[in-house]
């Protein structure tokens, strides 16, 4: 049964879908948004994974690592539909499809589990998780997704092997949290993983143009710390604080025996996830989202303690405020503002800019470590036919004096905040915005 205050805030998630500009993670846009956009809208940048420009030549060997079957699920068929808007179509689409499975799904494993389906939904829908990141289309979204799905079907074999064979080409992850389910299968059930594997190696084959079997180029270059340096390594231990980071409080209820089979088999399953995805050197709290259902199936620990349910609403509320509405939010309002023709636009200390938003901008984005070396590497600086402007996070000091060493200077253009970019920290309140100039020639 869906309460009132379940209904609201599902209509709460649908609404941030639909308005709120913050950008949580590059691979929103990068591992499925930009591909649909190429393929649908005729722009949209290119990852490494799919083939495009990587930080090191080495990596070739492991592309393409991500399968086209989850770009079309993701962003290809909402954009196609709704209007082919490539911001809000993906964020509401994913809502829709985790509010099915929402009623379809988690209610009827919450059910089996023995557990208060009401209470449990509502932990999870109070939960920022869930309106924040569970509605956004990242591959760990869907994993999340599919997980009480394999577990409500897990008495149908043929059913089970071919939905992990599809959840394992978005994200090769979806194993270790199946595990405790996949040892339980019957050998009819591997033949269905493997046959549908191979429908997905010729899609994948098909669309790349040559024999791509992509979770496996995933799972190699994954497990190289090396390679992963470039993205971030962490101490093992770093996934404790990501499931409080999280769940909260709840995230102990996974470390408890409940007594009830399919309760514990649940947990079992999250459990399994969490100790595989910990042996990695690089931890991302939303590697841990499929740890959801388990976590959220039994009510928060504080919900009979008026003062620590407040502070756990107010967290909630925090978290996902700044997530929805600050975190690197002007970006796609960068984007999406008018701009004349033939603008060329450079993005200084922000996330890499989605092409998909806006096919009439040339966009560059500042990697290297020398801003010189950026300059020289835009070609349209040396364009006398193209109009320069640059969005930049505070402070703008060293960009400033960079231009100013080519004959250019900034006029300001617009303001645009709340923005907060963890690149470039801001020093200041008055440092949560994003800047765009223009610029001229002295």
């Amino acid at each position: 049964m869906l309460t009132t205050t379940t209904v609201a805030l599902t209509s709460w998630a649908l609404l941030v879908a639909l308005i709120a500009p913050g950008y949580v993670h590059p691979d929103e846009f990068f591992q499925s948004v930009e591909i649909a956009g190429r393929d649908l809208l005729g722009h949209g940048g290119l990852a490494w994974e799919w083939g495009g420009p990587s930080p090191d030549p080495s990596w070739r060997s492991y592309v393409p690592c991500r399968s086209i079957s989850f770009a079309v699920v993701s962003a290809h068929l909402p954009i196609y539909f709704f209007s082919k808007n490539p911001l809000a179509a993906p964020r509401v689409w994913v809502v829709l499809v985790s509010i099915a499975n929402d009623a379809f799904v988690l209610g009827r494993v919450w059910k089996e589990c023995g557990v208060d389906v009401d209470a449990a939904r509502l932990s999870y829908r109070l939960s920022w998780t869930s309106w924040i990141l569970l509605a956004r289309p990242l591959s760990n979204a869907y994993e999340a997704m599919a997980l009480p799905l394999a577990f409500l079907i897990r008495h149908r074999p043929v059913a089970f092997g071919a939905l992990a064979a599809l959840v394992t080409f978005w994200r090769f992850s979806f194993l270790f949290f199946a595990f405790p389910l996949a040892i339980r299968q019957p050998p009819v059930s591997a033949l269905s993983f493997a046959l549908t594997a191979g429908a997905l190696v010729a899609l994948d084959s098909w669309y790349f143009g040559a024999l791509a079997i992509t979770p496996l180029n995933n799972l190699l270059f994954n497990s190289s710390s090396e390679r992963l340096r470039v993205f971030g390594l962490h101490p093992r231990p770093t996934h404790l604080f990501n499931a409080l980071f999280l769940f909260g409080p709840s995230a102990v209820n996974l470390f408890k025996r409940s007594g009830h089979p399919n309760l514990d088999l649940l947990r079992a399953c999250a459990l399994s996830g969490f100790v595989a995805l910990s042996a990695s050197r690089h931890q991302e709290p939303r590697f841990l989202l499929a740890m959801a259902p388990a976590v959220f199936a039994t009510p928060l620990p504080v919900t009979n303690y008026r003062p620590a349910a407040a502070a756990a609403a107010a967290a909630n509320i925090g978290i996902g405020a700044f997530y929805a509405f600050v975190h690197q939010a002007a970006v796609t309002r960068v984007l999406l503002a008018p701009h004349p023709p033939k603008t060329c636009l450079l993005f200084f200390g922000c996330y890499l800019a989605p092409r998909a938003l806006n096919p009439n901008l040339q966009i560059f984005d500042y990697q290297q470590p020398d801003i010189d070396a950026f300059l020289d590497d835009a070609p349209c600086l040396h364009n006398n036919n193209t109009r320069l402007a640059v969005a930049m996070s505070f402070p703008r000091r060293p960009l400033r004096a960079a231009l100013r060493r080519r004959g250019l200077d900034m006029t300001r253009i617009a303001i645009f905040a709340p923005h907060f970019s963890a690149e470039y920290p801001p020093r200041s309140l008055g440092h949560l915005r994003l800047g765009l100039f223009d610029l001229s020639a002295y």
